[in-house]
């Protein structure tokens, strides 16, 4: 096996809920020894590295807030369901039930409805407010048809359904997008909040049967989830685009989309990657919008499906600095699909042969690949989560670990998003389905470098794709990334009257974000206590380590290379640490040096 397998402790089998006979089933072989150098899953985090959620029936997308909790959309016990875990990896007994918020019940219906509906999350966004918002679907049998309809709905700090949302009885808190399709087969496949105004758009597609024709399909809602009517040119808030070269029986729901457009423009990404039902081959779909829903007439000729020649289903997506998207193929042999800037299929090229299966995929420092998936000692055995990293050629990372992967024993299935929370964690969520067990894994381990290491590249998968003849990949040698540093300049100078009114400094090198923490000490009968400041103002207690409070809530700053945060509310008197954290585009963060943390004393 090529690649490095952790456990909890030392050859211990992990604590969790399954059967006896399979508990230490997944751990396989001697483990190399793990360097000082290399990832691992992060022991301090859940248990042995991973936190569980039983009665999580289903996991397809993570999001992480502000203090570091991660967020996950799903299903649980047939309803659209966000559980949420501490920032040390603990279900959030604070959020809905047990760390589970539940969608809204079976909604009512015109219709004559004769069975009962069933639903499931799929796509999840946290808005500039930090509520939650997560969109799926909800299944009802009208007659004898089923019937599907997208379901949007918001969650407040708790986990109750907000009534704020799409006010009115009975539908406070959630809001339903009839598309009238008498099909199972249409999707949701990613919500964003649009910056701003802060309107809700839903992405996916519509599917009517016999023959099964696919549509992409795009939904806006307002702030207060009533529907956008100024959104596309339909009237009705909602966008059905049939795509050109489109075959029948083919359902091109996209598995990548995004409005987070390297170019600032904040237009809309959709990609497929699917066969026809029955069929062997392959098609991929592609489509670009304005903020507005109006299609991009010089990308992928306003939307196009294309006759590929790799199979493969389509998992994730990267979308490159220059536009180019590479389509992720996650079933075994795994492929990377090249799309360039303006929708042109590209070259297909393959992943090493120990990466068996991936859902999920992003960006990191220096142009590599971080990877998520299963893999299986062999064809029989369960599948455990894998965590990979490649460099810009698609060869293992070593300087990630050995073999370039880590398989972790002790669990079962795999994994579904990762997130990389700064340059030195990755959040990753998954899960198996018997017993119905989700969670979230943190890893922890040094930054990539900012430049990969000088290797030539391979040479593409041979092969036309639609009436595109392939093109080598762009990979040009990237420009030294020059390390995100930022400063603290304006604590003393904001402050009147003793009261610290807002924090201000300066940063250089890569900047994407910056980030500032306010943390307020106290020593009580000899014991440190340690409380940070939330985006509300209000003040969250956490454990300190050690002699020493850590920070786990950073709070958004305005501005990147000046940047500055206003406090919600002045601070009363104390001690206080002040901290501030810059970051590249790849969430890769700055240490924290005498530069980016001061201590004020305010009487």
């Amino acid at each position: 096996m090529n690649a490095r397998t952790v456990s909890e402790g030392q050859g211990r089998c992990w604590r969790r809920l399954l059967a006896p006979a399979l508990a230490c089933a997944a751990l396989i072989g001697s483990a190399p020894a793990a360097s000082a150098e290399s990832w691992a899953l992060d022991g301090s985090f859940g248990s042995g590295g991973v936190g569980w959620l039983p009665g999580l029936d289903v996991v397809v997308e993570m999001r992480h807030d502000d203090q570091g909790r991660a967020l996950l959309v799903g299903r649980s016990n047939n309803r659209l369901a966000v559980a949420r875990f501490t920032a040390d990896g603990a279900p959030d007994g604070s959020f809905g039930s047990g760390g589970i918020a539940i969608g809204p019940p079976r909604p009512p219906d015109t219709s004559a409805d004769d069975g009962l509906g069933t639903g499931s999350g799929t796509a999840l966004a946290i808005d500039a407010q930090g509520r939650v918002i997560a969109a799926g679907v909800e299944d009802i049998q009208v007659g004898t048809k089923g019937h599907r309809r997208w379901l949007v709905t918001r969650f407040t700090e708790e986990g109750d359904l907000d009534p704020s949302f799409s006010p009115g009885s009975p539908t406070d808190g959630w809001e339903l997008v009839d598309v009238n399709v008498d099909s199972l087969l249409s999707n949701v496949a990613g919500v964003v909040v649009q910056p701003g105004a802060g309107r809700i758009v839903v992405m996916g597609c519509l599917q009517d049967q016999a023959p099964v024709y696919s549509r992409f399909a795009i939904a806006a809602l307002l702030p207060t989830g009533q529907r956008d009517t100024e959104f596309a040119s339909s009237g009705t808030g909602v966008l059905q685009h049939s795509l050109a070269g489109q075959p029948d029986n083919l359902a091109p729901c996209p598995q990548f989309a995004t409005a987070q457009n390297p170019d600032g423009s904040g237009d809309l990404l959709m990609a497929g990657y699917k066969p026809i039902l029955g069929g062997s081959t392959y098609w991929l779909s592609l489509a670009r919008y304005s903020p507005d829903g109006d299609p991009r007439a010089n990308y992928a000729g306003g939307g196009t499906v294309y006759q590929a020649s790799a199979h493969g289903w389509g998992v994730d997506g990267v979308l490159e600095d220059d536009g180019r998207l590479s389509m992720v193929l996650g079933i075994s042999p795994v492929k990377v699909q090249d799309v360039t800037a303006d929708g042109t299929p590209g070259a297909v090229r393959a992943l090493p042969p120990s990466w068996q299966g991936v859902g999920s995929v992003m960006r990191v420092a220096g142009g590599r690949w971080m990877t998520g998936g299963w893999y299986r000692t062999d064809p029989a055995s369960p599948s455990m989560w894998s965590f990979g990293r490649l460099n810009p050629d698609l060869t293992p990372d070593e300087s990630f670990a050995p073999g370039g992967q880590i398989v972790a024993a002790g669990t079962l299935g795999d994994v579904r998003d990762l997130v990389v929370v700064d340059g030195a964690h990755v959040l990753a969520a998954g899960g198996y389905f018997t017993p119905n067990t989700h969670g979230v894994a943190r890893l922890t381990g040094p930054p990539p470098p900012d430049t990969p290491p000088a290797t030539p590249d391979p040479a593409p998968t041979p092969g036309p794709v639609g009436d595109h003849a392939p093109s080598p990949p762009a990979n040009p040698a990237p420009a030294p990334a020059r390390p995100p540093v930022s400063r603290l300049t304006g604590i003393e100078a904001r402050m009147r009257a003793g009261a610290l009114m807002s924090i201000r400094g300066t940063a250089e090198g890569d900047v994407a974000s910056v980030r500032v923490a306010v943390v307020r000490t106290r020593r009580r009968d000899g014991r440190l206590r340690c409380r940070q400041l939330r985006p509300s103002g209000r003040w969250n207690t956490t454990r300190p380590r050690g002699r020493r409070c850590t920070v786990a809530i950073w709070l958004p700053a305005t501005g990147t290379t000046s940047f500055g945060y206003r406090l919600p509310r002045s601070l009363p008197p104390g001690r206080y640490w002040i901290a501030s954290r810059a970051a590249d585009a790849a969430g890769n963060a700055e240490a924290q040096t005498s530069s980016n943390l001061r201590r004020v004393r305010l009487r």
